[in-house]
């Protein structure tokens, strides 16, 4: 469109031109001097300029035509572009493969910049095109200033090319109008967009949250309950501590009873020794008093003996004592193993729930380390991606484009061969039916002949009865009659097995040929929805690696503009800033896909 409008803008100056050096012939050199034959001359070359212009008028018509037609088809295939990537768009891919994806097409990029040298040279040989074209616009324009007669008709000119003019102006504010208003939608939708990004994002971080707190109120559970248990130990091994001081403090004073009742005893015995050895120097003295003494004598020495029994009972006693007093000191030391067990189960689980507390801040820090470098990897995709967005789409369309293509040259020639082996077996079809219908004619007259004959048995046997005074002669030629009729019989009837083994074999080809045909289009279907189900899945990948991409860069451009746009208004930058804005506003966002 913008080469057109170029045109217009030369025939209109072109026209203006030649209405000015109209105007100053007819003012300087006076159109009655001037000749019939330049006046023929200059009428056919007005005439040739003006059929020229209609023709250009027309062409750009049919271009606009052409042109709204394609606008038509690729808002049909962005609205089907667009529903795949809604579909596709919960997709999310990993950011070690966006790195390595986004290397790679760093390394197409240089190679496509590695082309645009050559982009160069054509501008240059555009341009040396473009002073050749002046120069022979130059010669266009010596030539119009002697058209002296072209000003009526330049003047019908210029005001239909006016009409033309305001016309393709109001379609241009109306497709600017309708390009404003998509973009808005768009930017609503990607405002939308972030909002349910921005909510996924926030409820991963609050279940997160919650898992962390769920964790550490666990392990401050398992703490309290650590603690409970050793403070029950505690107050256990306080109880044994008390009770075996109450036993130690038995055992004490059972001793000191025991050996006070000892020292008591030997007290006894050696003042019974004394009274013995008195009783025994007074028993020298008188027969009666030894008598005496020596029941005396056996009372104490019966007495001796039941304290020597009270003594043994008091030393068992004792020994039963001191094993209870070693079972104890046992317990006591099992007891204390125990505890220090505990103590150190317990030292381990606050260990534990030490490190877990570390690891909980290590998480902590390490989820404010992958949201820096998140951050950091998308400022990084945004300026890696500022300068591709173009070549990206391009890309985008190609590989569509090929897909579509092949996909279409594959499902056109599987069909083409589908259609082919349809058609082989049809004809098949058609000659076995031909044959089948030959064989069930050949059947029937098979049948009607062995009905004739049958008739022909009939009445011979009628005629036989009848006949049967007739000569011999007669009888022997319907017994000859009747071989024949039964010989026919026999061929007839093999002849009918051989058809119907014929027809059993056709029937089967059939079943079999039609069971080959069902097989082979079920085989064909699954190969067709193969390759449409992998072909979705390039588009899908292809989509989804690069509706991000394209994001960024609509990003980056933005903020380029702004930046550019701050900087001085008056300067070349401001143009550029404007081709910026143009470039921001062909390159569509992610819900346009």
């Amino acid at each position: 469109m913008s080469r057109t409008e170029s045109k217009l803008s030369q025939y209109i100056g072109e026209a203006h031109i030649s209405m000015i050096d109209c105007n100053e012939s007819l003012y300087e050199d006076k159109v009655e001097d001037s000749s019939s034959i330049l006046k023929d001359a200059l009428l056919a070359k007005c005439r040739e300029t003006i059929e020229n212009l209609y023709a250009e008028i027309e062409l750009q018509k049919r271009q606009r035509r052409e042109a709204e037609l394609l606008c038509k088809e690729n808002e049909v295939k962005l609205q089907t572009l667009e529903k795949k990537l809604k579909e596709n768009s919960s997709k999310v891919l990993e950011y070690k493969e966006e790195k390595e994806k986004l290397q790679h097409l760093n390394q197409e990029l240089k190679k496509a910049f590695s082309k645009t040298g050559s982009a160069e040279n054509e501008i240059s040989r555009l341009k040396e095109e473009l002073e050749e074209s002046q120069q022979k616009i130059e010669d266009f324009q010596f030539k119009c200033e002697r058209l002296t007669m072209q000003c009526k008709i330049t003047e019908t000119v210029t005001a239909s090319l006016k009409q033309a003019q305001e016309d393709y102006q109001r379609y241009l504010k109306e497709e600017k109008d309708m390009f404003e208003k998509r973009e808005r939608e768009l930017k609503e939708k990607y405002e939308q967009f972030e909002m349910k990004l921005k909510k996924r994002f926030q409820n991963k971080e609050f279940q997160l949250r919650q898992e962390i707190t769920q964790s550490i109120l666990e392990i401050q559970r398992s703490v309290d309950i650590n603690d409970i248990e050793h403070s029950k130990i505690r107050s256990e091994n306080q109880n044994l501590k008390e009770n075996i001081k109450g036993l130690n403090e038995n055992i004490a004073t059972v001793e000191n009873s025991y050996r006070e009742q000892i020292d008591k005893l030997e007290h006894e015995i050696h003042s019974l020794k004394l009274v013995i050895n008195e009783k025994n120097t007074f028993l020298e003295r008188s027969d009666s008093v030894q008598k005496y003494e020596k029941i005396k004598l056996e009372t104490t020495l019966n007495k001796e003996k039941e304290l020597e029994t009270i003594v043994k009972t008091l030393e068992e006693k004792v020994k039963n004592y001191e094993s209870r007093y070693t079972e104890t000191k046992k317990l006591c030391e099992s007891l204390t193993t125990e505890v220090l067990n505990l103590k150190n189960d317990i030292q381990k689980e606050t260990n534990k729930c030490q490190a877990k507390e570390i690891e909980i801040i290590q998480m902590r820090e390490k989820e404010k380390e992958l949201l820096s470098k998140i951050s950091k990897l998308k400022e990084e995709k945004q300026e890696d991606a500022k300068m591709y967005s173009k070549e990206v789409e391009d890309k985008i369309e190609s590989t569509g484009n090929i897909i579509r293509n092949q996909f279409q040259k594959e499902y056109e020639n599987k069909m083409e061969e589908l259609k082919v082996k349809n058609s082989d077996l049809q004809t098949e079809n058609k000659l076995l039916r031909t044959k089948l219908e030959q064989k069930y004619i050949e059947i029937q007259k098979i049948k009607s002949s062995k009905d004739l004959a049958s008739q022909e048995l009939r009445e011979s046997s009628k005629i036989y009865e009848q006949t049967t005074e007739e000569p011999n002669e007669e009888f022997h030629m319907l017994n000859q009659k009747i071989i024949k009729i039964q010989k026919q019989k026999t061929s007839i009837e093999q002849k009918f097995t051989i058809l119907k083994e014929e027809f059993n074999t056709l029937e089967e080809k059939i079943k079999q040929d039609s069971i080959f045909f069902r097989n082979e289009t079920l085989r064909k279907d699954e190969e067709l929805n193969r390759m449409k189900k992998k072909f979705e899945t390039k588009l899908r990948e292809i989509y989804s690696e690069n509706s991000l991409r394209i994001e960024n860069v609509r990003n980056d451009l933005l903020r380029l503009h702004n930046e550019i746009r701050n900087k001085d208004s008056k300067d070349s930058c401001f143009w550029i800033s404007k081709g910026i804005e143009d470039l921001i506003k062909k390159i569509p966002p992610i819900n346009n896909f």
